[in-house]
């Protein structure tokens, strides 16, 4: 009974503690018809549908701490079918291939998810303390000076099911950690497979280095519960997300260079010093936002149906393409049938 008496006591102290102000970025993930090519080559107007890039990280574990100075950012959008997203850096001191090699042995991008279907949002559980009992799914990619890629990025992975270190694919010097954790920063509590689908690429050099990764929403299939058996809110069941649903998400880069160690996306305080850990909870947002309806007929994009829509709308008729603003009777091919309400467009 005095047991009881005592928790109770300490749930009502929890209770009448002053609201914690979480410092919380925000980004909007664009819907995207066009998605990317995964070889660690930014093509132009390929990442266009993802918006402006996201930099001014700021260094782990100092109070205020100074900015990131290798002008880390990113970048990502979605489709029905996978989440891209893109990190750029402009720093040159990559090391060598040291596979398997992770937490400061090598430079490496760590990645973190959690769609948050259980609510709690980025404050964890009130009761375990601000910033405790994180849930997501994390994804680090180790990067060394050349060029890498996978393209099934966790294909060999040991039996150990609550910690597996998936180290990229059979044959593939391109090594991944991925991991799913449940209350904890550490380990695979959710029994994560992996990123069986999931495809990456990277190009690291002197000048700065890239990572395009495709990750398909069948990968986000994290089935485990926690220790009470509650469900986590990780496994979104193979589901694309809707407009305007949220995922808590940070991003880091490990790097070898002492005086730049730990740049995150989101800094976040901690009110017992030392806890300052960039995966204790994800401490950004980001919303899905769903494509604009086409404006049919507007075939050059220029916001407007005109004359200037002619020529683009032939050759399309020409060399047998489709663009769904050329599809003007909305039946998924650009054909002759689509000449007159075209005309109509125009006239109209």
């Amino acid at each position: 009974m005095q047991k009881y008496f005592e928790l109770a006591v300490i749930a009502a102290m929890l209770l009448t503690l002053p609201a914690i102000t979480l410092a919380q970025n925000t980004y909007d993930v664009n819907f995207t018809s066009n998605p990317p090519t995964i070889d660690g080559v930014v093509s132009p107007e390929e990442w266009a549908d993802a918006g402006a890039e996201v930099g001014g990280w700021r260094l782990l574990r100092i109070e205020d701490g100074p900015l990131d100075n290798q002008n880390n950012r990113f970048r990502m959008m979605w489709d029905d079918t996978n989440l891209y997203l893109l990190a750029e850096s402009d720093f040159g001191g990559w090391t060598t291939n040291q596979r398997d090699q992770f937490r400061g042995a090598a430079n490496n991008l760590n990645i973190f998810f959690n769609p948050d279907l259980d609510g709690e949002g980025n404050q964890g559980d009130p009761l375990m303390g601000p910033f405790r009992e994180p849930d997501n799914y994390q994804i680090a990619v180790n990067q060394y000076v050349g060029t890498y890629s996978c393209t099934s990025c966790s294909q060999e992975t040991n039996d150990n099911t609550t910690n597996p270190l998936t180290f990229g694919e059979a044959g593939s010097d391109f090594s991944t950690f991925a991991a799913a954790q449940i209350d904890g920063n550490f380990g695979n509590q959710a029994a994560w497979e992996g990123m069986r689908g999931t495809v990456m690429a990277s190009i690291n050099g002197a000048t700065g280095g890239v990572v395009e990764i495709a990750i398909p929403w069948t990968d986000f299939d994290a089935p485990g519960l926690d220790a009470d058996g509650l469900d986590p809110g990780l496994n979104i069941n193979g589901a694309a997300p809707a407009d305007g649903d949220t995922w808590l998400f940070n991003i880091g880069q490990i790097t070898t260079d002492s005086d730049n160690l730990l740049p995150v996306w989101n800094w976040h305080d901690d009110p017992e010093p030392g806890n300052e850990f960039f995966s204790s909870q994800p401490h950004g947002v980001i919303t899905f936002v769903a494509a604009s309806s086409p404006l049919l007929g507007d075939v050059n994009l220029d916001g407007t149906v005109d004359f200037f829509d002619i020529q683009p709308f032939i050759d399309l008729l020409t060399n047998s393409e489709f663009q769904t603003e050329a599809d003007i009777d909305q039946d998924e091919d650009v054909d002759f049938f689509d000449i007159q309400p075209f005309i109509n467009l125009l006239a109209g």
